[in-house]
C-alpha cells in the first residue's frame, strides 16, 4: 500500500485503496462514518494530526482487517480528537472489528 505523501489529498490516498479494493461504498461509508467526506480533497500538509489519523484508519480498514493494531493512536491529538478518536474505536468491534491497541495512559483506553 502506498503511504501517503504530505502533497497528496485523502481523495487521492482513497483512489491508491480503490486500485486495490474496488468497493467504492465502502470507502464512501467508512469517510462517512468518520466524517471524513470534506477532507478528501484537501492535502495532507493542511489536515491536523487528528485528520490524517482518520483518514488512515480508514485506509486501514478498507482492508477489512482481522486484527487492527494500533500504537499510540491518541498520541499528539487534542483533548476533542482524543475523544473523538476513541468514540470512533469503540464503535469498531460492533461492527466486527478486532482492535489490539498499545497507549501509555489507561484512560485513553477507549
Amino acid at each position: 500500500m502506498l503511504s501517503a505523501d504530505e502533497d497528496d489529498t485523502g481523495r487521492t490516498t482513497a483512489e491508491v485503496i480503490q486500485d486495490e479494493i474496488h468497493d467504492p461504498m465502502r470507502c464512501a461509508t467508512l469517510t462517512a462514518l468518520f466524517g471524513i467526506t470534506p477532507l478528501l480533497s484537501r492535502r495532507f500538509k493542511y489536515l491536523s494530526t487528528g485528520e490524517t489519523r482518520k483518514i488512515m484508519l480508514c485506509q486501514a480498514l478498507m482492508l477489512k482487517p482481522d486484527l487492527l493494531i494500533l500504537d499510540e493512536p491518541f498520541d499528539g491529538l487534542d483533548v476533542a480528537s482524543r475523544a473523538q478518536l476513541s468514540q470512533h474505536l469503540a464503535e469498531l468491534p460492533q461492527r466486527g472489528y478486532t482492535l489490539a491497541i498499545i497507549v501509555n495512559r489507561f484512560d485513553d483506553i477507549p
